[in-house]
Parts: C-alpha cells; structure tokens; sequence
C-alpha cells in the first residue's frame, strides 16, 4: 500500500470503522506513580478495524507552542468566525502504517475543544483546505465525540483546494 491507498482508505470511514483507545503519554503512569508537578497528558489512537496496520494518533500538541494562548485572531482565515471562545489548541495527528509513522497533520481545536478543524492556507485571494486534511479533521472530531464539523467548518468560510 502506497501513501496515497492509504489515505483514501482512511477518508473513507466513520467512526464505527474504528477501535479507539486513550493512551498516557507516560505508559502505565498514573497520579500516584508520578510526582505531583508531573502532568500526565492523554492522547489518543484509533486502529482501522478492517486492516489493523493502519492507525492514527491524536492530541499531542502542535508546533505553535507558546506561553501565550493562541486565539482565532492568530489566524488570519478566522477573523469573522462567529465562535465566543477565541481560545485554539494546534494538535498533532500522525498517521500510521504498522509501526512506520507515514503522515502528519496538524489540525486546530476551536471554540472551547468543540470542533477540530483543518488549517487552510492562502491561495491568491482565498484560505483553501486540503480535502485530506478535512477528512482527518472530520475523522479526529467525529472520534472525539464530537457532532458539528460541517457546521463549524462551513463557518470557517474556507474553499476547497486539491484532492
């Protein structure tokens, strides 16, 4: 399986495609094994059910890290979003193919951790989406228990781009 294959098998599926499973990013970690000033994150994998090689990892802080919290404003698409909590979280998902990592995206986390989003990009006078990287956005939100993509992600007002 290529790259590609990869791909199109994964923005084909929906959430009942998928084993979920929470992970510490300490294996076997937990409160009372670990100092108090020890902060003990959890992500997130899901395992393709019908080919178990492939998976993918969410919930590992993004690039844009800073001591400040970034905010919609930080991101020149989102000025007119009608969302009330400005706050954004960048977020990592890794795609895997066994135990080969094969693909990263970095998506948003909007609107109070209510919807993950993909990050667009400018294109002349518009921000476009990767149609992949809206369908690992979808896949992630739809695992997390959320309901609203379409919503938040026609609110956004971005295009389509490439396939």
């Amino acid at each position: 399986m290529n790259l590609h294959d990869l791909r199109s098998a994964i923005s084909g599926t929906v959430d009942d495609d998928w084993n979920l499973i929470e992970l510490d990013a300490v294996p076997g970690a937990d409160a009372r094994s670990v100092p108090a000033s020890f902060e003990i994150d959890t992500y997130h994998r899901a395992v393709l059910t019908s080919d178990v090689s492939a998976a993918i990892e969410w919930g590992k802080p993004g690039q844009r890290v800073s001591d400040d919290d970034l905010t919609l404003d930080d991101y020149g698409w989102a000025a007119r979003v009608p969302w009330a909590d400005r706050r954004v979280a960048e977020e990592l998902v890794d795609v895997y193919f066994g135990a080969s990592l094969v693909d990263r995206v970095t998506i948003l986390v909007v609107d109070g951790y209510r919807a993950h989003l993909p990050i667009p990009r400018v294109d002349g006078d518009h921000w476009v989406v990767d149609s992949w990287h809206v369908a690992i956005a979808r896949l992630v939100d739809i695992l997390s228990g959320h309901t609203s993509f379409e919503r938040y992600l026609g609110e956004a007002g971005v295009r389509f781009g490439r396939p």
